[in-house]
């Protein structure tokens, strides 16, 4: 269904976040899943960038002013997040490839702003893609010239 442009223009939010995180990679957007199915706040939003994660609480308010943006963590100061490598699912987990200076790369996945170390663990180098499936995480990465799962 398409709509016209003067209604997209009254319904369209604009946000806007610090310039820091400029190179955007991909974003998300999620149910909170203790919200009433009438209440103010349903969803939320991840913007994922090289240089960090933000979260956007309550996209969907009414008052755009009460929304919170926050990074997820302070993990990222001498950090990248690789391209690509990054998934969320519909519980609002963001689980991603985190590569440190000393260009080693470790799996972390949050909740909102809580980490989930359940997913922590350090990975043998660059991942091309990784995936929530269920309870678990698949990742894809490149062996002398063949992707590997």
């Amino acid at each position: 269904m398409f709509i016209n442009e003067r209604k997209f223009a009254k319904d369209c939010r604009v946000f806007k976040h610090p310039e820091i995180y400029k190179d955007v990679i991909d974003l998300f957007i999620f149910k909170n899943p203790n919200v009433p199915a009438h209440g103010d706040g349903k969803y939320s939003m991840y913007i994922a960038s090289t240089n960090g994660i933000l979260l956007y609480e309550g996209i969907d308010k009414k008052d755009s002013s009460s929304i919170q943006v926050q990074p997820i963590s302070n993990d990222f100061l001498n950090t990248t997040l690789s391209l690509e490598a990054l998934d969320c699912n519909s519980k609002g987990q963001i689980v991603f490839d985190l590569k440190s200076s000393e260009n080693k790369h470790g799996l972390k996945c949050y909740l909102k702003t809580k980490q989930e170390e359940k997913y922590e663990y350090p990975l043998e180098g660059p991942k091309k893609m990784i995936k929530f499936f269920g309870n678990y995480i698949i990742e894809v990465k490149t062996e002398k010239g063949m992707d590997k799962l």
